[in-house]
């Protein structure tokens, strides 16, 4: 599960719900870092990573999304 809130915020979810032994992993931004909040592709780069799947990522083309990401996060930053 990738979310653009934190792990530990994100975990309560599926615990709440009956749904923990479904989820394998939980990728969140981490707490007190609100500059890896959308448009930052950080969660998706690090669930790819740690997930062992960061070179299928990019294979699928999802380096164009992450760019975009980056570059709008960066006309934000400047603007």
């Amino acid at each position: 599960m990738v979310s653009n809130n934190s792990a530990e915020c994100v975990q309560r979810f599926p615990e709440a719900h009956g749904l923990g032994e479904h989820v394998a992993k939980i990728v969140g931004r981490p707490s007190g870092q609100p500059h890896l909040m959308k448009p930052s592709p950080f969660p998706l780069i690090t669930a790819a990573e740690r997930m062992h799947k960061a070179d299928l990522f990019a294979e699928a083309g999802a380096d164009a999304i992450t760019d975009d990401m980056h570059a709008i996060a960066d006309a934000l930053i400047t603007a």
